[in-house]
């Protein structure tokens, strides 16, 4: 279903409203209108009209380089102990370690 010219240019005015934020929009367009809209056609609305979108996704849990290295020297490079106080995965810790020069002690 083609949506008017008025629905189109109030779905861009959402944009600015719901914060780049394509559920709200979708809530937000249903109240006006009566009816919900495609997440996927909202974006693809907003990309053509030249918008960029809120890049999705949960916060940032990685630690720094400086992070790291405080971490090595706090477990004394001990690699099941950085495991356990960061709860990420061997292999990202082993990288990071190795991309500062440490080698991690497998106990």
């Amino acid at each position: 279903m083609a949506l008017t010219e008025e629905e189109n240019q109030r779905l861009l005015e959402l944009f600015e409203i719901s914060k780049k934020t394509p559920r709200i929009t979708r809530e937000l367009f249903k109240e006006e209108f009566g009816y919900y809209i495609n997440e996927g056609t909202i974006k693809k609305k907003w990309k053509k009209a030249g918008f960029t979108l809120q890049n999705s996704g949960g916060l940032r849990r990685g630690l720094s380089l400086n992070q790291y290295e405080k971490l090595y020297e706090e477990c004394n490079g001990n690699l099941e102990e950085m495991i356990q106080r960061t709860g990420f995965k061997e292999q990202s810790i082993i990288s990071k370690c190795h991309a500062l020069g440490l080698e991690p002690v497998d106990v």
